[in-house]
């Protein structure tokens, strides 16, 4: 009999426990990021503003933790750690990458561990438009017909975003 009631004390701790893990679970606002980017654009993707935190009725002892997973050299997230509510900056820098699109994860967990939460990160980075412009070569003035020559010259630009033939 003594033993039941053990056994059903133990649970009852067992239960709490896991109910008090449950309730760790970080909560994100917002849920995901997408920025964009254009190749030779000078301005940078402004930083995003992510916010993490626990519920009230988690005990006290918790702390929020912050990474990218896996790690990736075009996304950041600051700081790695604190108390909630956590105002984290989430940072994107396309330099060196290719027209795309590219993905990450920022995980939000807890220490001491015990759930994680996972914010998708999209980035898209685009040419710029394609455009082409047409002007007369240096030194040549307004070509006209019959008077200027029989071989005129003109110079061009095409622009693509990526390099420039000319």
């Amino acid at each position: 009999m003594k033993t039941s009631g053990l056994k059903t004390v133990a649970l009852a701790a067992l239960a709490l426990l896991a109910a008090e893990a449950l309730r760790a679970q970080p909560v994100a606002n917002p849920t995901s990021f997408n920025f964009t980017y254009q190749v030779n654009t000078t301005t940078l993707p402004a930083a995003g503003k992510l916010t993490a935190t626990l519920s009230k009725s988690t005990a006290t002892g918790y702390s929020l933790t912050a990474s990218v997973s896996p790690p990736m050299s075009w996304l950041t997230v600051t700081p790695g750690a604190g108390a909630s509510p956590l105002t984290l900056t989430v940072t994107v820098n396309p330099t060196g990458l290719s027209p795309g699109s590219y993905t990450g994860v920022i995980t939000l967990g807890t220490n001491p561990g015990t759930s994680t939460t996972l914010v998708p990160v999209a980035l898209s980075i685009s040419n710029p438009p394609s455009s082409i412009t047409v002007s007369p070569a240096p030194g040549v003035g307004n070509y006209t017909p019959g008077v200027s020559g029989a071989n005129p010259v003109l110079a061009y630009n095409y622009t693509t975003g990526q390099s420039a033939a000319s």
